[in-house]
């Protein structure tokens, strides 16, 4: 009896340290780790993010870029902090398949990360440099198979979502293309302006203004649909591609150890921001979409999600060291 009396009060002791926490957090600054440069989609969400949760909670929500190998040292920071809520992780779909990549890596964001929100899904775009003389996705491949081996394409990364797009191509398609790695989208896009490669897979609101000022050339979109914002522009399934359709996705998460109350406060507060009116607006401007789902359901959606990109990587061989 006296034993079931202690564990009733620990339970209850449990119970209260866990409200105590959800209610007295944020009482100091937060700061949200960015693992690619600045410019590039992920700074975009995740100061959209560290912005409106600064002005709600009244408290300083830092963002903090920390590039490097794909996101991994950006995202083994965070898994090293305190699982207090004070340190938080603006990720994206690469930042999940680093397990399949590296022989030996001090972490698994699968199981070392707890996930919080998703804050954004977003379709790929097949883009290139004006001066690359193909008009549709077919004269792309028709340029790239008369010169095997001699064409180039952007990445933001070894192991990146636009890397991946464009290995699921290059499978589809019987390409040989040359990747040039860059360490973000940000440098990825100004390096494809510029000529220094001639494709690539980017995000719909990276690359849109600059195929309308003319930089860049837009082919077709890799959602299931076309995009709603741009209503003209072929999806790859369109193009002769009836099983190719990818996302990335951008999200937020927690090291692992963070207390749920924690991380269902982050999560509502995300959530009813993604919803608002001023947020449908930019995101239809930055053409991503915002599905509201709990913390238990963005952590199924990645398990099927990065099981689509394992199979990506496990069938062309890729690794790094």
């Amino acid at each position: 009896m006296n034993k079931l009396v202690s564990l009733m009060a620990a339970g209850t002791l449990m119970a209260s340290f866990h409200a105590s926490a959800e209610e007295a957090y944020p009482s100091r600054a937060i700061r949200i780790v960015l693992p690619f440069p600045a410019g590039g989609p992920t700074d975009v969400y995740g100061r959209l993010v560290a912005n409106h949760l600064s002005e709600a909670w009244h408290q300083p929500v830092v963002p903090d870029n920390r590039p490097g190998a794909t996101g991994t040292l950006g995202t083994a920071m965070v898994v090293k902090s305190p699982p207090d809520g004070y340190t938080l992780l603006m990720a994206n779909t690469s930042s999940h398949l680093s397990p399949y990549l590296y022989k030996t890596q001090e972490y698994d964001p699968n199981t070392d990360l707890v996930p919080v929100i998703n804050v954004v899904t977003t379709p790929y775009y097949l883009v290139s440099n004006p001066a690359f003389p193909a008009k549709t996705v077919q004269d792309v491949v028709r340029l790239i198979k008369s010169k095997p081996g001699f064409y180039s394409y952007g990445s933001p990364g070894i192991g990146s979502g636009g890397n991946m797009a464009m290995e699921m191509f290059k499978q589809m398609a019987g390409l040989n293309i040359v990747q040039v790695p860059y360490k973000g989208a940000a440098p990825e896009v100004e390096a494809l302006m510029a000529g220094e490669v001639s494709i690539c897979f980017d995000t719909i609101g990276n690359s849109q203004p600059h195929v309308k000022d003319g930089k860049l050339r837009g082919y077709a979109t890799t959602g299931k649909t076309r995009s709603e914002a741009l209503p003209d522009m072929p999806t790859m399934i369109e193009s002769g591609y009836p099983q190719f359709e990818a996302y990335i996705w951008f999200g937020l998460f927690a090291p692992k150890g963070t207390p749920a109350p924690i991380v269902g406060k982050l999560n509502a507060e995300i959530s009813r921001y993604m919803q608002s009116p001023e947020m449908k607006k930019r995101l239809a401007d930055l053409t991503a979409a915002f599905e509201p789902r709990t913390p238990a359901e963005f952590k199924s959606f990645l398990v099927t999600d990065t099981k689509r990109w394992r199979e990506v990587i496990t069938s062309t061989g890729m690794h790094l060291e």
